[in-house]
């Protein structure tokens, strides 16, 4: 906040305004707004694995009365009894199969499933970024779950009269199809190795402004930068040959 109390939104923080439940869950558990300050609350799996784990409350470094508390202890643990309390849902949707496979085109976010009353469509599934941050993110585009369907029933009926009607072309346009998938796959790959070329010539021209005792790491970023430039060059697609499909 400023110093008329105006809050401020940290730049750091792409969508500062778009709360969800974890947010409020966060704030309701949270002991810093109980006039604590709170320390060593998570840490790392280990020093190799870099992923952030919660530690148990007990090994938390705790200060008191650091700042003035929003609401005393009592309340705060009515609150955590109740929170710990989980409510069954109170809404399921047998219809949709598809949950979790639907990816918006746009912004390559998953898409989310809506239902409404009254209406010839079972749901319909539309683009969870639109739809909470609005347009300047990604369009207003959605699908209904019977057009998902039929798109979906007539690909595999589709696949299934080419297959029917000759067993050798169909296998061979999956070949052509892998083939392509790879190529695509191998320039990407060359992508990432001349990036990795490319950052380990950066390194030489910093290293050599560097004092003499530094220099002796050039040898090992050299040796990393190389055996990576080398990996993904000389990493071979992987194909499908047609000894793999049943006659």
């Amino acid at each position: 906040m400023n110093t008329e109390g105006k809050y401020i939104a940290n730049k750091r923080v792409k969508h500062p305004y778009s709360w969800a439940k974890t947010t409020v869950y966060q704030i309701l558990s949270n002991p810093v707004y109980l006039g604590k300050l709170v320390s060593q609350r998570y840490t790392t799996r280990s020093f190799k694995d870099k992923r952030i784990v919660e530690r148990p409350p007990e090994e938390w470094v705790i200060v008191e009365n650091t700042h003035e508390p929003l609401f005393d202890q009592a309340t705060f643990d009515t609150v955590q009894e109740r929170i710990k309390i989980k409510q069954p849902s109170t809404w399921t949707n047998t219809d949709n199969m598809f949950r979790g496979l639907m990816i918006c085109g746009g912004c390559n976010t998953r898409m989310v499933f809506t239902t409404r009353k009254n209406r010839k469509s079972k749901g319909h599934f539309s683009c969870n970024t639109h739809r909470r941050y609005g347009g300047k993110k990604c369009s207003s585009h959605y699908i209904t779950l019977e057009q998902v369907t039929e798109l979906l029933l007539g690909d595999i009926q589709k696949h299934v009269a080419l297959a029917a009607a000759d067993h050798d072309a169909y296998v061979e346009h999956l070949v052509q199809l892998s083939e392509r998938e790879s190529n695509g796959e191998r320039i990407s790959q060359q992508k990432e190795a001349d990036t990795c070329k490319r950052r380990l010539d950066e390194l030489d021209t910093l290293l050599q402004l560097l004092p003499a005792p530094p220099m002796r790491q050039a040898g090992v970023y050299r040796a990393v930068f190389s055996k990576a430039s080398c990996f993904f060059a000389k990493r071979s697609p992987i194909g499908i040959e047609k000894s793999s499909f049943p006659p």
